[in-house]
């Protein structure tokens, strides 16, 4: 289902944006204002409401969306070396985007850890590569931009990884 921001809902968005700072240093990456990526979500995304426990992406399953967290909690968790359980890696909230290189690689690859929604009526919104065909005649620098700022969030994530572990 598409969904719609009302005035009020825009204007939230726009001053969580604004004023949170980790999104304002993704926003100078990415180099879109928040009222262009409201647009772009609008137009181009899908929501999905998920439930405690649901899992949006298992490990070891293929997928190629990018998902943002529009509410709720995602759980990031991944099967340990000997099969006997999960462990935990990261907790992530609104406005929290995941499945960079899903989308990156523009085809279904396999998911190295599960995304399980940690919180009742976790809306999240879903963008397939498919969706930005249409940018690459009217705005084709809106890709480049898209295909920077995820290229850097991925990097950024892989170096957190690789000091943590």
């Amino acid at each position: 289902q598409n969904f719609e921001f009302n005035d009020k809902g825009r204007e939230a968005a726009r001053d969580a944006l604004e004023h949170n700072p980790r999104s304002a240093k993704v926003l100078q990456q990415f180099q879109l204002s928040p009222e262009e990526w409201l647009d772009f979500l609008q137009r181009e995304a899908q929501s999905f409401m998920y439930n405690r426990g649901e899992a949006v992406v298992r490990q070891n399953s293929p997928c190629d969306s990018l998902f943002q967290i529009a509410r709720g909690c995602i759980r990031v968790e991944k099967s340990t070396s000997l099969g006997d359980g999960t462990v935990v890696v990261s907790r992530l909230g609104p406005p929290a985007v995941f499945g960079e290189f899903f989308f990156l690689m523009g085809d279904k690859v396999n998911s190295l850890t599960s995304f399980i929604c940690d919180m009742d009526g976790t809306e999240l919104y879903v963008i397939k590569p498919s969706s930005l065909k249409p940018y690459l005649e009217s705005n084709p620098m809106m890709p480049v931009q898209l295909y920077r700022y995820l290229a850097t969030s991925t990097a950024h994530k892989y170096r957190v990884l690789r000091e943590t572990s």
